[in-house]
C-alpha cells in the first residue's frame, strides 16, 4: 500500500477452521519492522481491540506512519496468539506508489546456440520459475528468440512478457554484449552489410584515436563491440555489458583494457552483476568503485543459463525491478532509471545487488507476494508444456488462469 494510505484491513479465513468465533473479542498489534536501538526513537506498535463479525472475520483500522514492512498479530480470548505469517503488509514510499515489482531473466541460451533445451521449452521453464518476463539471447542468433515467441504466443497468457534478443560477439572482439528487444538481428545486419560495417568500424577507430583511451587497447576489437552496442540501441533495443569478469577454471577470460574502456565510455544501458559466468565478488567491488566515483551503474542479474532442466543453472540468478507496467518499454525504462536489482539464490539464501533503497521491498516481494503469483504461473507452465508435447491443452483454461493472475495482482495492492 502507498505511504499515506488510510483504510481498513478486512480479515476472513477461506476455510471455517481459519475463522474467528463470531462475537469473539480480539486484540491486534500492528508493528513496523523498522527498528531503532535508541529507546526514544523506537516505534511502538499500533494496538487496539475488535470483535469478530457474524462470519468470523475482523475489520481493523490501519493508517501506517512509516514505509516498509508491518507485521499483524492477533490475540483472542479463544484463539491464543495468532501471528499471521501469510499476511503481508508493505508500505511503499510515495515516489514509488504507482510502480509494481516484476522479476525475470534477460540472458539465457537454448539449442539455438550452445544451450541444451529448445527455445520454447526455455520460455515455459521461465514461467514455471515465477518470472514475469524473459529474453532468450542465443549467441549471434536472433531467430531462436523469435521462434520461442511464435510457439508460445497465447500459450502463456497476456501476463508473460517474452522478448527477442541475442548475445553479440565475433572475432576479434573477446567481449560479449547482450541486445534485447531490438527490431532486427544486429549480427545479421553486420553480415548483410559488410562494406558499410567496415566503413563504420574505421570511423569508430578514428574516433578512438582523438579521445581518451586506456593503455594497450585493441582498437579494432573494441570498435567491433562499440558498433554492436550502438546498432542495438539504434534498432530500439536495450544493451547489457555481459559478464565483465567472466572466468573459466579461476582464470579471467576477458581483456582488461577492453573492460576498462567499456566502463569508461559507458555506452551500455546496464551491466550484468550476478551470473553463473562471473566472479561475483569482483563485480560487487566494481559496483562499489563506480559508485564511489560518482558514476553508479544500472544493474541486472541474469542466469546465462545453458541448461533449463531442474538440476540446471536456471533460476539461480534473475533481475528484480520496479516498473509502471509489464511492457518492454516500461521494463527498459526501469533498468535505465536505476530501478532494478541483481538477485541471486545462494543455497536458499537470497542476495541482492544494486540500489540499497530497493532491497527491503524486493525481500518482501520474494517472501510474501511471489509465492501467491507463482501458484498460478506454474499451472500455466504445465498447460504450456503439455501443448509443447502435443498433449491436451485448454486455451480457455489458460485465459482463465491469466484473468485469475490479474485478479490476484489487483488484490495485492491497496
Amino acid at each position: 500500500m502507498p505511504e499515506g494510505w488510510s483504510g481498513k484491513l478486512k480479515l476472513k479465513g477461506d476455510y471455517a477452521h481459519a475463522r474467528f468465533r463470531p462475537g469473539a473479542a480480539c486484540q491486534y498489534s500492528l508493528a513496523s519492522m523498522r527498528w531503532y536501538t535508541d529507546r526514544d526513537r523506537r516505534r511502538e506498535p499500533v494496538t487496539g481491540a475488535v470483535k469478530a463479525d457474524k462470519s468470523g472475520g475482523l475489520t481493523i483500522p490501519f493508517a501506517p506512519d512509516a514505509p516498509g514492512e508491518w507485521v499483524l498479530t492477533i490475540t483472542g480470548e479463544d484463539t491464543g496468539v495468532r501471528a499471521l505469517p501469510v499476511l503481508g503488509l508493505f508500505v511503499v514510499e510515495r515516489a514509488r506508489r504507482k510502480l509494481r515489482p516484476y522479476i525475470g531473466d534477460l540472458h539465457a541460451h537454448s539449442t539455438g546456440s550452445d544451450g541444451r533445451q529448445e527455445p520454447a521449452y526455455c520460455g515455459i521453464r521461465a514461467r514455471e520459475l515465477g518470472y514475469d518476463f524473459f529474453a532468450l539471447t542465443d549467441h549471434n542468433n536472433f531467430a531462436s528468440s523469435e521462434e520461442m515467441i511464435r510457439k508460445l504466443r497465447r500459450r502463456l497468457g497476456r501476463k508473460m512478457l517474452l522478448m527477442r534478443g541475442e548475445e553479440l560477439h565475433a572475432p576479434p572482439a573477446p567481449f560479449h554484449h547482450v541486445g534485447i528487444g531490438h527490431s532486427e538481428s544486429v549480427e545479421a545486419l553486420r553480415t548483410r552489410r559488410k562494406a558499410q560495417h567496415r566503413r563504420e568500424i574505421e570511423a569508430i577507430k578514428k574516433e578512438l584515436r582523438v579521445r581518451r583511451t586506456v593503455d594497450r587497447l585493441d582498437e579494432t576489437a573494441y570498435a567491433e563491440g562499440l558498433w554492436k552496442l550502438r546498432k542495438t540501441r539504434e534498432l530500439g533495443g536495450l544493451t547489457l555489458f555481459a559478464h565483465p569478469y567472466w572466468s573459466y577454471r579461476n582464470t579471467l577470460c576477458t581483456d582488461e583494457a577492453e573492460r576498462e574502456q567499456t566502463f569508461l565510455d559507458r555506452e551500455f544501458d546496464a551491466v550484468e552483476v550476478t551470473t553463473t559466468a562471473d566472479a561475483t565478488s569482483l563485480m560487487a567491488n566494481r559496483l562499489a568503485k563506480e559508485a564511489a566515483g560518482g558514476r553508479p551503474l544500472s544493474v541486472v542479474g541474469i542466469s546465462d543459463s545453458h541448461n533449463w532442466s531442474a538440476d540446471g543453472t536456471a533460476g539461480r540468478h534473475w533481475t528484480y525491478m520496479l516498473a509502471e507496467e509489464l511492457t518492454q518499454d516500461a521494463l527498459f525504462d526501469a533498468i535505465r532509471s536505476g530501478r532494478s536489482l541483481a538477485c541471486e539464490d545462494v543455497n536458499g539464501r537470497l542476495q541482492f545487488g544494486g540500489p540499497f533503497e530497493l532491497v527491503d521491498y524486493a525481500i518482501f516481494y520474494h517472501r510474501k507476494l511471489l509465492p501467491v503469483k507463482r501458484r498460478v504461473m506454474r499451472l500455466e507452465a504445465q498447460l504450456a508444456f503439455s501443448a509443447l508435447r502435443r498433449g491436451p491443452s485448454d486455451r480457455e483454461l489458460i485465459a482463465k488462469l491469466d484473468r485469475e493472475l490479474e485478479r490476484i495482482e489487483k488484490k495485492l495492492f491497496a
